[in-house]
């Protein structure tokens, strides 16, 4: 489980997964009980997921299932993308990615020119990758 520190609604979820899995909680670097080395420092996403991976290295998890809320989401992606064999796979909750939505100007452009007679969402402009 990738998210904040636990409140306690999480607990009762971890609790009835603990029934079936083995469920690991982490606090993040810098977050709740897990102290900030050195003084504040950006946020690197390699980092984070590299956290939890030593997470699940050090209490012997070869695969796992992964869930993560909020940043946690973020980095429960990109887990899974930099370590595929590792996750079986990710249950990402509200991941707070606004890099991979369209440029909201072109898209209401290429929207208002499709409905204006355009055969295709080709001809309205280039095309948005998701």
């Amino acid at each position: 489980m990738v998210e904040k520190p636990a409140a306690e609604s999480a607990k009762a979820r971890f609790e009835n997964l603990a029934d079936e899995f083995t469920v690991l909680t982490y606090d993040r670097r810098g977050n709740s009980r897990s102290g900030l080395h050195g003084g504040p420092a950006p946020l690197v996403m390699e980092e984070q997921s590299a956290d939890a991976l030593a997470v699940l290295d050090a209490n012997g998890i070869d695969k796992a299932l992964v869930f993560g809320n909020s940043g946690g989401a973020s980095i429960a992606l990109d887990l899974a993308a930099r370590h595929p064999g590792q996750v079986n796979a990710a249950v990402v909750h509200e991941p707070p990615v606004p890099a991979v939505l369209p440029d909201p100007i072109a898209l209401s452009t290429r929207s208002r020119l499709w409905k204006d007679g355009a055969r295709s969402p080709r001809e309205c402009g280039k095309p948005a990758r998701i």
